[in-house]
């Protein structure tokens, strides 16, 4: 394993035992205070849970205008099926692969717990050359930037400028991202008593990913998939749905979806068995892991929803746009558009839609919305926005750009792309809070984010870390 530098390896370890799953912060709110505490450092939690922490600038570095180093504390919590861990009590299981980390069968939150230990190692780096440093910690921003809503923008008073860690891509400096919004759907359902053979279709080994970084790559949402497998499945059998669910977080692209339903008394097992295994083949070259797994149930007496309630509910998930609606014609391979479906739920009386919509471009945006909260309301149901937050506008005069690209190349031996993201990043709020901030986003290598298979590079870490040590020392 690549060796630590500045205890960076150190602190990842120590936030990784911490819980910290969003809508979860008190933990490590709690933590990172201690940590300022124990330090002599002065510091500040808000209402949000947000924790401010500050640094004095170094010796002729004094008067220099505070930079702002800030990422979030929250984490997306997914573990594999099979896997029992709470995320609300218990930490991250660290696995060690060479230079890379990962979890042991969940998320590792690396998004973003490189920013909570690179910046617990630059405020007690004895040896950093640096302007006075602040460290914003916000919560929640994985399930709606909440924290960086409710920051007070005083924080940004006299500062210049603002280095964001919450990329995953070391080679890249992002200067720009989308804006996005949630929106919620509700779609009624009737129910009545039926009684028949139980069939549950479980849909699993799907890619699964981030709902903006990934949307491009093809990824095929199991939710989607399961419900063209129902739709189909009602020319080789008749039967009635007694429940669907799919996805965990709306950001995240779903891997895997599951359903119960109620068989009509003519049904041919073997029929619906090769439909199945035509549909596994047919996906398998872009999804090698799919895998359905079909259990047949006795007979029994249960309610299901009605046959019109879930053509209803099938209309929405089949024709709701998902996946690329545009992309930027301005800066080549970028998304400019595009509409993730991260959580579906079919309960009592109601089926439950939960979407992901970015864009860069505020018109498309909501366009897009209203097509979708259109095509819930011709199914009987309700659409409802929340958690919006702007776009990040690319600056073509940037002077923290344009050291961190020197420095990066100094470092390194070549130059980071500079480029713009198809994910929300906080910037765009502090933008909208500060709008003379010069600011830049970086991170890491890191794979497969929001997914059990999340890992980190260690030795990309401890690389970009000294490039900020770099960059710090020329910002007097």
């Amino acid at each position: 394993m690549v060796t630590d530098h500045k205890n960076l390896i150190e602190n990842f370890k120590a936030v990784s035992a911490v819980p910290r799953g969003s809508g979860f912060n008190e933990k490590i709110s709690g933590f990172l205070c201690d940590f300022a505490k124990e330090n002599g450092l002065e510091y500040i939690q808000d209402e949000a849970l947000n924790v401010i922490i500050k640094r004095p600038g170094s010796k002729g570095y004094e008067n220099a205008s505070p930079v702002v180093l800030q990422g979030h504390m929250d984490m997306v919590c997914v573990a594999d099926p099979g896997v029992s861990h709470n995320f609300e009590t218990e930490g991250i299981s660290l696995v060690y692969e060479g230079d890379w980390v990962r979890a042991n069968g969940t998320t590792l939150g690396g998004d973003d717990g490189f920013a909570l230990a690179a910046g617990m190692s630059l405020l007690t780096d004895k040896d950093l050359v640096t302007p006075p440093l602040i460290c914003v910690f916000t919560t929640d921003e994985e399930t709606g930037m909440d924290g960086a809503k409710a920051l007070d923008p005083k924080v940004f008073e006299g500062v210049k400028y603002l280095i964001n860690l919450d990329s995953e891509n070391e080679n890249e400096c992002l200067c720009g991202c989308a804006g996005g919004l949630r929106i919620d759907g509700r779609v009624p359902v009737a129910r009545q008593w039926v009684k028949g053979d139980i069939l549950h279709i479980s849909l699993t080994g799907l890619r699964g990913g981030h709902s903006g970084a990934e949307i491009h790559k093809g990824i095929t949402n199991a939710v989607r998939l399961l419900a063209r497998v129902l739709f189909e499945l009602k020319s080789i059998a008749g039967f009635c749905v007694v429940n669907m669910q799919g996805g965990e977080k709306d950001n995240a692209i779903p891997s895997s979806a599951e359903a119960t339903i109620v068989l009509d008394d003519c049904f041919d097992i073997a029929k619906i068995k090769e439909y199945i295994k035509n549909i596994e083949t047919k996906y398998r070259r872009a999804e090698e892991n799919i895998s359905f797994d079909l259990e047949l149930m006795d007979a029994c007496e249960t309610t299901a929803c009605t046959k019109d309630s879930f053509d209803r509910v099938l209309y929405v998930l089949l024709t709701a746009p998902n996946g690329v609606q545009a992309m930027s014609p301005s800066v080549e391979g970028l998304v400019e558009t595009s509409l993730n479906l991260g959580i579906f739920a079919l309960k009592d009386n109601e089926a439950c839609f939960n979407y992901s919509l970015r864009s860069s471009c505020i018109g498309e945006k909501e366009f897009l919305s209203q097509r979708v909260r259109l095509i819930l309301e011709n199914a009987g149901g309700t659409g409802a926005e929340k958690n919006a937050y702007p776009a990040w506008e690319y600056r073509t005069d940037s002077v923290l750009r344009d050291k961190y690209v020197a420095k990066f190349k100094e470092v390194s031996g070549f130059e980071p792309k500079v480029n713009a993201i198809h994910a929300g990043v906080e910037c765009g709020l502090f933008a909208e809070k500060c709008p003379s901030l010069d600011m830049i986003s970086i991170g890491p290598d890191m794979k497969d984010i929001h997914s059990p298979r999340e890992r980190l590079d260690l030795a990309s870490s401890v690389r970009l870390y000294k490039v900020i040590e770099a960059v710090l020392a020329e910002l007097k």
